[in-house]
């Protein structure tokens, strides 16, 4: 475990690097970014390491990786001022540690998880491996196809390049560098959600001065129900579960429920479920198919970030959370910062953006390109959810300024789009997308499927906008259950919500007529919010008169006219607009209006892309919605986490006595603690499924994921390792080939060689067409099956095929060909490794 430790200190560094650069660019964050400093050194590295590489300025070696240390360092300290980060340490000292207890406490213990469940296998385990060795082996970018020699990987492959930059740093294997891969990002993403939880907590509470005591416990709890709700929460499936394991309800309840092999009830020898596989189950709740038969009419993907760690799947989804929690990070900041400034020391920038703007102040998008395209690179799918997000956050900020805030935000989402696109343009220029148009959704999600996967936060969301009434009604009457309350109510709307949702119901689309009154609400709370010319007075009398500043920036950050300007006003900069003017913004001053704000804006963008689910899909290679639910619903439940957190915070501890009477009180306490209850049930899942996966904890533990292979295949494990210490650079090999998740193409997985051909049907995805995939599977079964060695040696050379791999494998798929089959290698080429199971041939030169 000693490896986990080099990791550990590698990441600090990597932090510690971008400290003021990160306080700069996220300076308006209570805690000026500390929580994402790792995220962000890793993303700024890597990308130096990726461009550098990809233009041909550099190598990926570990000499590169060093010196980029060193230049983003030493830019990051000299330019920035360090200052900031002594201001970190002398205001928020609390929060550091605590940021740091969070990341050590998940990197340990999903160390020990991963250590107790390491095998690289199943699953898409082996594809990732093979990206991992192959970014390992090129000594330039866009690195080798490890399943397709001659051809660049094309796929989104940046977090392999992040994690192979770690890898080489560290030295470790690349079998130990994979579990901490993905213990890695288990901390990061439970350090983000903490952070940036916390960090909405903390902007809610107001300065840090003036307020003794333990002001810092609703922000610190904030953040851990963050990291909760984001990393360990799971569905309500596993109620399901425990009580299918324990025969409860009879039989045609588990038809109705209609969850793929839940529909025997059995008794279970433990207190949780012990059928094969059933952990897996909470990944595929959405869906729809024949009983009779088990034909999917509605194949989707549900995965949530505990089970995609707990599965251990290094892929693009997952490398890309704690990034996408970064991105998140970034439109929290500039929804924090004053009326007409970006940056964290005050640059300013234009009220008023237009296409002039890249060109003017090329230095203040940039940050955005970077983290957007940075996400595009890592999971392609991210890229439009977090730019809107982006865009949302900017929207409100200038629809707070009273400028045209749909114009200016339609322009900067265009401006960063553009350098997301131009700062990572060779990616772009090789990859090959298989999106193909828009689909419309035939068979819609069941109620109770949605309600087992969404219900907990769902009811969490619900409650806040239900917090919210009173400022969504903008009434003064007395009482939920007033008169004055329902009567001043304008129909118009009401009724048309209403026949909306019925004419949603008929149509056979429950989920449809559930969301339409979630994204209504939503939509109101985010327009009511950032109305820079709403009552004031209507509102004063929700929050009892109590308008307090955000004042954590330090005294020298705000500008001075602001300072000045508040003197007349008592004193109080937070009331003073960008432009030194005495108007006050009732919304963005209030205790908690700019964080409440971005929550309310989070659920507004969550329900309108679950609706969207219901009605559109992206098409892809599998003609379905598969993809789409699987890629959206994670964002989505990244968003719904989050704010779900702020959402108990902002309740229990903000809103207070600021409840239209008792009547709204219970409503909106049992909606949060309905939801909470629900919450709090699946964590049922995390303990149980992790028992099940590890084994109770019980047996050896390693990291090294590839030791299975000694165990199992020891022959193939052996000569593996010989090739690993013994062939350098990129030559091909020649394997056998075979379909998707199988145990084909494992020469090339567990050591980065480029092989003719590997998982066929992945290729087939990857590159939307199955043709070269063919005619190589073909030509592959003629060099073993040819009893010509001349016809064999031509197509090695057509392939410029430098070694030969004969193992178990091959043997049993092409053993068929007759005495001189296999044999008929050495009369071109030399044995150069040699066991009981498995020769290694090298092809002579034939020059």
């Amino acid at each position: 475990m000693y490896e986990a430790a080099i990791w550990w200190v590698i990441v600090q560094m990597l932090g510690v690097a971008v400290l003021p650069l990160g306080a700069h660019l996220l300076g308006w964050l209570p805690d000026k970014g500390y929580a994402f400093a790792k995220p962000l050194g890793i993303l700024v590295v890597a990308y130096l390491l990726w461009l550098l590489t990809s233009l041909g300025i550099t190598d990926n070696a570990r000499a590169t990786i060093l010196s980029l240390i060193l230049l983003v360092l030493l830019f990051s300290w000299i330019v920035f001022p360090r200052s900031a980060v002594l201001d970190i340490w002398r205001r928020k000292r609390g929060a550091v540690v605590l940021t740091e207890i969070v990341f050590l406490a998940a990197f340990a213990l999903w160390a020990v998880v991963r250590s107790y469940n390491p095998d690289i296998t199943a699953t898409e385990k082996p594809m990732e491996l093979a990206f991992l060795n192959g970014v390992l082996r090129s000594t330039s970018f866009p690195p080798v196809d490890p399943w397709l020699s001659g051809y660049s990987i094309s796929y989104y492959y940046f977090g392999y390049v992040m994690m192979a930059m770690l890898t080489k740093l560290s030295g470790v294997p690349s079998g130990v560098a994979f579990n901490l891969s993905i213990s890695l990002l288990f901390a990061l993403t439970a350090t983000g959600a903490f952070g940036l939880a916390r960090n909405l907590a903390d902007a809610s509470e107001g300065s840090s001065q003036g307020r003794p005591g333990k002001r810092w416990l609703g922000p610190a709890g904030c953040g851990l129900l963050g990291t909760v709700f984001v990393t360990i929460l799971a569905n309500l499936e596993v109620v399901f579960e425990f009580l299918h394991a324990h025969e409860a309800l009879p039989a045609t309840f588990w038809r109705w429920l209609q969850i793929q092999n839940v529909d025997k009830p059995y008794l279970s020898p433990q207190w949780y479920p012990t059928d094969w596989m059933w952990w897996f189950r909470a990944s595929r709740v959405i869906g729809d198919f024949d009983p009779a038969t088990g034909v999917a009419r509605d194949y989707t993907i549900n995965e949530f970030p505990f089970f995609s760690f707990l599965l251990g799947d290094l892929h693009p989804h997952v490398l890309a959370l704690p990034f996408a929690i970064l991105a998140i990070a970034f439109a929290v900041n500039l929804l924090l910062a004053p009326a007409s400034h970006l940056t964290a020391d005050g640059t300013a920038f234009p009220d008023h953006i237009s296409f002039g703007t890249l060109r003017r102040q090329p230095l203040a998008l940039i940050p955005f390109g970077l983290v957007v395209g940075g996400l595009g690179f890592l999971n392609s799918w991210d890229l439009p959810t977090y730019l809107f997000i982006l865009m949302s956050a900017f929207a409100i900020r200038q629809r707070l300024g009273g400028r045209r805030w749909l114009r200016d935000a339609v322009i900067f989402g265009f401006l960063v789009l553009i350098l997301s696109v131009l700062m990572y343009l060779p990616f772009y220029l090789s990859f090959r997308s298989q999106a193909s148009g828009i689909g419309i959704v035939l068979v819609r999600t069941k109620l109770h499927h949605f309600l087992i996967f969404w219900g907990p936060m769902l009811f969490v969301s619900v409650s806040f906008l239900l917090a919210l009434l009173p400022i969504l009604r903008l009434t003064r009457s007395n009482g939920l259950l007033s008169r004055s309350f329902w009567t001043s109510m304008p129909p118009a709307p009401v009724l048309i919500l209403l026949a909306a949702m019925i004419a949603l119901v008929m149509l056979q689309a429950p989920v449809l007529a559930m969301l339409v009154p979630v994204v209504v609400a939503s939509r109101h709370a985010v327009m009511r919010l950032s109305a820079p010319d709403a009552g004031f007075s209507s509102l004063l009398v929700q929050n009892g008169g109590d308008v307090r500043p955000r004042p954590w920036r330090t005294e020298t950050s705000a500008p001075t006219e602001m300072a000045s300007s508040a003197n007349a006003i008592g004193g109080d900069p937070s009331l003073v607009s960008a432009n030194g003017s005495n108007s006050v913004r009732p919304w963005e001053d209030t205790l908690g209006g700019r964080p409440r704000l971005f929550v309310a804006a989070l659920v507004l963008v969550s329900s309108g892309l679950l609706f969207l689910l219901e009605i559109v899909f992206v098409r892809d290679f599998f003609g379905n919605r598969m993809n789409t639910v699987f890629k959206v619903y994670y964002q989505v439940w990244v968003m719904l986490a989050l704010s779900g957190a702020y959402v108990v915070y902002y309740i229990l501890r903000r809103q207070g006595g600021r409840l239209l009477g008792r009547a709204h009180a219970v409503v909106v306490v049992s909606a949060l603690a309905i939801g909470f209850l629900l919450a709090l049930a699946t964590l049922a899942y995390p303990v149980a499924a992790t028992i099940v996966k590890t084994n109770s904890f019980q047996g050896p533990a390693t990291l090294d994921g590839v030791s299975y292979l000694e165990r199992h295949q020891p022959y193939d494990f052996e000569a593996v390792t010989w090739l690993n210490e013994n062939v350098k650079g990129v030559p091909v090999i020649l394997e056998a080939p075979g379909g998707s998740y199988s145990q084909f193409g494992r020469v090339s997985v567990h050591t980065g060689l480029p092989t003719v051909l590997g998982w066929d049907g992945h290729e087939l995805q990857w590159r939307g067409s199955g043709a070269e995939a063919s005619r190589r599977k073909g030509e592959i079964e003629r060099i073993f099956l040819s009893q010509d060695s001349r016809e064999a040696q031509g197509l090695l050379a057509k392939y410029h095929v430098e070694y030969v791999y004969v193992g178990a494998l091959e043997r049993e798929a092409y053993g068929g060909g007759g005495a001189r089959g296999l044999e008929k290698f050495a009369d071109f080429a030399d044995v150069i490794h040699r066991n009981q199971g498995v020769i290694i041939y090298k092809v002579r030169s034939q020059e």
